[in-house]
């Protein structure tokens, strides 16, 4: 979806080039996910040797970025469905089928589609979900919670709960796509199948699974993992110098 956004930035009328669409970018939308679009974007641009400068350059990094937006399609679909999704997420349903022919047509609908949220919600059982057949678990984790101090290893899983017990006051109604995107990491927990291993970065699983007697991972985030090769002396060689 971040990726469709850019190519909807990029194929602006006032847009004239790359360089125009990656300034209202950076100017606009400042996550870390959003942040990250921009430098595949740019990665790819520079790969197909294209000017952000030159307004007629602009036809082609759309082309360049509709194909690279068609190859996550191909990879979504390579996924092995595992059978887990018991929420029945519609938004999920929704199939990314882009023809290069046919490439902003395309884009448009699954666009719509995917942000017509109450179409989306309405054929989604994720109420069920969380208030009947893990209602028992939401309470475990609300307790859990509550013995908790704020720190970096915990505000993650308090965030969640705190929607959590939203849901729990409030009823079906507080089930919302939005909301759904603020606890994804409990629905993941809870539907991944026990006989498997989540494996993760955030730390909020640490708290979410352990109840659950769910197997699971944590894996170092980038800049941990680049600390501790050079903690390790495993820090890439210095570039040699002419004498």
């Amino acid at each position: 979806m971040s990726l469709i956004n850019f190519f909807d930035v990029l194929d602006m009328e006032a847009i004239e080039c790359i360089n125009d669409a990656t300034t209202l970018w950076s100017d606009r939308f400042k996550t870390s996910e959003l942040k990250a679009v921009l430098q595949i974007v740019t990665q790819l641009f520079d790969t197909q040797k294209l000017s952000g400068a030159n307004p007629k350059d602009k036809g082609k990094a759309l082309i360049a970025l509709g194909h690279l937006i068609k190859r996550y399609e191909i990879g979504i679909d390579g996924f092995t469905d595992v059978g887990g999704d018991t929420t029945h997420c519609a938004r999920a349903g929704v199939p990314l089928n882009i023809d290069l022919k046919n490439l902003r047509t395309d884009i448009s609908e699954f666009y719509d589609r995917f942000n017509d949220t109450k179409t989306c919600r309405d054929n989604c059982v994720v109420d069920r979900f969380l208030l009947v057949r893990h209602k028992a678990r939401l309470d475990q984790y609300v307790a859990l919670s509550k013995g908790l101090t704020f720190g970096k290893q915990n505000d993650g899983f308090k965030k969640i709960v705190e929607n959590l017990e939203e849901i729990l006051a409030k009823g079906a109604n507080a089930c919302t796509c939005k909301r759904c995107e603020k606890i994804g990491d409990a629905i993941i927990a809870l539907d991944t199948p026990r006989n498997l291993r989540l494996e993760h970065t955030d730390n909020s699983f640490n708290h979410l699974c352990p109840p659950l007697t769910q197997p699971h991972y944590q894996h170092p985030s980038q800049p941990a993992f680049f600390a501790s090769l050079k903690s390790a002396g495993k820090a890439s060689p210095p570039v040699a110098k002419k004498r």
